[in-house]
């Protein structure tokens, strides 16, 4: 019965990790910035 218990635990750990990384206000997609285009030679 202790395993059981420690397997239920794990998962639930698991799935409230999972919601607090899904539901930490990131409304769209991740924004990366576009390199400097025009730089100039050294």
């Amino acid at each position: 019965m202790l395993n059981a218990n420690r397997i239920l635990v794990s998962v639930l750990v698991l799935v409230v990790c999972v919601l607090n990384l899904t539901a930490c206000g990131q409304t769209g997609p991740l924004y990366l910035p576009a390199p400097p285009v025009g730089t100039a030679p050294k």
